[in-house]
């Protein structure tokens, strides 16, 4: 499994792996957004399709934000 190493590589590949997802309706496969939090302040992020899959580990409060946007713009993008 890969790990991006800054927000913005795992940000682009996030949205890939979802258009790509979206514009294939006959994959069975749905994408999905996962994140753990670790008591030690790490924050891991996942996003997965069963074939591929891309990780983010962070302890910023950027990255927080930057998430929840990114979370924002991928229902937006389920939606349509």
């Amino acid at each position: 499994m890969p790990y991006c190493s800054t927000f913005s590589d795992f940000e682009a590949a996030a949205k890939l792996l979802w258009s790509m997802s979206s514009s294939d309706s006959s994959s069975s496969s749905t994408p999905r957004l996962l994140f753990n939090y670790r008591p030690s302040g790490k924050i891991d992020f996942k996003v997965t399709n069963d074939v591929s899959c891309f990780l983010f580990s962070t302890d910023q409060q950027s990255d927080l934000k930057n998430f929840e946007k990114l979370n924002i713009e991928l229902m937006q993008m389920s939606c349509k």
